[in-house]
């Protein structure tokens, strides 16, 4: 998300994918074709939608509000599945 600041693992050691659903059903296809997920990275990065990311934006505001987080406060976002 563009308003905060990133921490963790250099990106370049993440496997990046671009999540998708087709016929229902969610897969996340690597990104790169020069260099393909070997399963290993210890870290991802996601392509998504612009529409995508407006909402995740606005869920982090009302974070932010709700949790009364300031300027520099820590805060980690997990993704399960």
């Amino acid at each position: 998300m563009a308003s905060t600041r990133e921490g963790g693992q250099n990106g370049d050691l993440c496997a990046e994918l671009s999540p998708q659903v087709v016929n229902g059903v969610w897969s996340a296809p690597a990104t790169w074709a020069s260099r393909p997920s070997t399963g290993t990275e210890t870290c991802l990065r996601l392509r998504i939608t612009q529409r995508a990311n407006s909402s995740a934006g606005g869920v982090l505001g009302s974070l932010r509000k709700y949790q009364r987080l300031v300027t520099d406060d820590p805060f980690r976002i997990e993704f399960t599945a």
